[in-house]
């Protein structure tokens, strides 16, 4: 049974990953599938890409702020 905080973990990823729930269990069945050596060269790709970052508030003020200070940065704004 899923706590109400990996609930959110998945709904989080859902909508930051655009997709659905049937294509994140398809994911998790890869990954199980994986092998060491597989796994180990996903994880270094993972941890080897930009972070994604999910922040929650007035749309328009952090934004605004975010892109004064990180001009360079990649900022997707979702809805729910």
């Amino acid at each position: 049974m899923q706590s109400q905080y990996s609930n959110k973990i998945q709904y989080i990823k859902q909508l930051t990953l655009k997709r659905s729930s049937e294509d994140l269990a398809d994911i998790q069945i890869q990954i199980k599938e994986l092998t060491g050596e597989e796994l180990i060269q996903m994880s270094q790709s993972i941890f080897n890409s930009p972070p994604y970052i999910l922040l929650r508030g007035d749309a328009d003020k952090i934004s605004g702020d975010l892109k004064d200070k990180l001009p360079d940065w990649h900022i997707e704004e979702i809805e729910p």
